[in-house]
């Protein structure tokens, strides 16, 4: 219904139609509740997004999966905007401080719902498989369903130092991402996947698989991007955990940096501006390269 409403508001009017989809035109999502989404797509939805003068996406991948549902609207690719939280020390400082290395338990972090679109049960199994001693496996985010599912995980599998430790909300979240040290994100789809860009701006590498629309860890050498699956992750988790903590600072900087200058607000909300500019008088001003018209 928020984009059912405002379609039905500016139908015969001069205003225009920007939706944001935010994931939910994905295969994934929309084989979930399939009849009743059918259902109501043809009563209701698919008129308005016919409708739509723009869809705003947040990375390709939405792109291409607005485009696959056959919607040939100019398309904003735009990603979301993330402010830099306030570190009160590096982790480059926070090693060599001496309070680092050697001196407390490292850490696999996990952050958001514990819902089975972010594949949290396959990271379990990864880790029962590489988990070593001087590293714990933290999941923290609200039950959605698969608490119980993976707290019965890591008792069958015996799966060592894994702990539970519920939803985390406000600046805590930030704390809790930058004491870890590697983030695993191993969903099976994502529109943009926004704890990632939270954990590269507390400057925490990240493993990411292939259902996000993050491939840019790779180049910009801040994490691994891999394919879905359990073993895929537990060689990506064995080869993070291997290199040194010195090693895993570089790359948590590097993120951060990345987030820093591809992902602050003041140029998400320039591109925005720039997209409606154009929406709005597409005779006068000129296309933005980041607005796909094809």
């Amino acid at each position: 219904m928020p984009s059912v409403y405002p379609g039905w508001v500016v139908k015969g009017t001069r205003c225009k139609l920007v939706v944001a989809p935010r994931g939910t035109l994905a295969a994934w999502a929309l084989r979930k509740g399939y009849w009743k989404k059918k259902i109501f797509g043809w009563l209701f939805q698919n008129q308005v997004l016919r409708r739509a003068n723009m869809f705003h996406a947040t990375s390709d991948k939405e792109y291409e999966e607005i485009r696959a549902q056959g919607y040939r609207q100019p398309v904003a690719i735009v990603p979301i905007g993330m402010d830099l939280p306030e570190l009160e020390i590096s982790r480059a400082e926070f090693l060599v401080s001496g309070s680092g290395a050697g001196k407390r338990m490292k850490k696999v972090v996990f952050f958001g719902r514990l819902h089975k679109v972010k594949g949290v049960d396959r990271l379990v199994r990864a880790w029962g498989m590489v988990a070593r001693e001087g590293w714990e496996l933290v999941i923290a985010g609200p039950d959605c369903g698969m608490l119980d599912e993976l707290k019965g995980i890591v008792a069958e599998g015996h799966v060592p130092r894994v702990s539970f430790v519920g939803e985390i909300n406000g600046p805590a979240k930030y704390e809790f991402l930058a004491g870890g040290d590697i983030y695993v994100l191993p969903s099976d789809t994502e529109n943009f996947g926004v704890t990632v860009a939270e954990a590269l701006a507390s400057g925490t590498p990240v493993i990411a698989s292939q259902g996000t629309p993050w491939q840019g860890l790779e180049r910009e050498r801040c994490g691994r991007w891999v394919p879905i699956g359990v073993e895929p992750l537990a060689v990506a988790l064995k080869e993070m955990m291997a290199i040194s903590d010195e090693e895993r600072a570089a790359m948590g900087a590097r993120g951060r940096e990345w987030i820093r200058r591809d992902f602050s607000w003041k140029g998400i909300g320039a591109k925005m501006k720039a997209a409606y500019e154009w929406l709005l008088a597409p005779d006068k001003v000129e296309r933005p390269e980041f607005v796909v018209s094809d």
